[in-house]
């Protein structure tokens, strides 16, 4: 550091470098200790829950988040628990710990439901993401695209292509503009629907929103064209992969 450098930095009667950059080495350090203690209390609670025996008892479950909330409920806390639970895909511990939830007036927002139905996504339970989906418009949850992209996927997996075509035009109609995710999602339900037409049409849609285009989407379209015996088309989608350098 040179001296001029030096000399520019507030310095306090005593010499010392300003008070200011202490505190925030102090609350860098006691965010960073209230962090620790949050995944450790967020471990220990999925230990808890992964140990109870199926089938599940709504009791049980209860008795651990109680425990685990005993000074009151961490938002940020309960979004970990929940995105630990969705990696396991243990859909009905969700369930019960956004019931719980639910019973101590807890405001659930959209990482939390985020949370259980990107577990649905990963197992394509499409009818559970759906009830959520619902629950989460009944109570005006405030909707994320990364939410519409997992319950998609989720109809995807599930075999539902029309259900997928549907919540594409519910994400217009709430003004939630789909990303790449979206669209690769809604294209392969399509496609294993074998609706052709459908994922030429969102396809375009998502050429004319300007999005970048990748071999997914490209390849989950032609596919389409291909399983549907239209080569024309197919072929139109390959020159578009050298035009946009695919």
């Amino acid at each position: 550091m040179s001296r001029q450098t030096i000399a520019k930095l507030p310095i306090n009667p005593a010499g010392c470098v300003h008070r200011q950059c202490t505190i925030s080495i102090h609350r860098g350090r006691t965010n960073d200790a209230r962090s620790v203690v949050q995944d450790e209390r967020t471990q220990a609670v999925l230990q808890a829950l992964f140990r109870l025996k199926a089938p599940l008892r709504s009791d049980l479950v209860f008795a651990v988040l109680a425990q685990a909330f005993q000074g009151g409920v961490d938002s940020r806390t309960s979004t970990r628990i929940l995105n630990g639970l969705a990696k396991a895909h243990a859909i009905d511990t969700i369930r019960l710990v956004l019931a719980w939830h639910d019973l101590k007036g807890c405001e659930l927002n959209h990482y939390h439901y985020g949370a259980a139905i990107d577990a649905c996504a990963k197992t394509g339970t499409w009818t559970e993401a759906m009830r959520f989906l619902s629950v989460m418009a009944l109570r005006k949850t405030q909707s994320h695209v990364s939410t519409f992209s997992a319950v998609i996927s989720a109809c995807d997996k599930g075999g539902q292509w029309a259900k997928a075509v549907q919540l594409f035009g519910i994400m217009v109609q709430c003004n939630v503009l789909p990303d790449v995710i979206t669209f690769n999602s809604a294209i392969s339900a399509c496609r294993k629907g074998a609706e052709w037409e459908k994922s030429l049409q969102i396809f375009s849609i998502m050429a004319d929103a300007m999005l970048e285009m990748d071999t997914i989407n490209f390849n989950s379209a032609i596919s389409a064209c291909e399983e549907g015996g239209k080569w024309e088309q197919a072929l139109w989608l390959c020159s578009m992969m050298e035009e946009y350098k695919v």
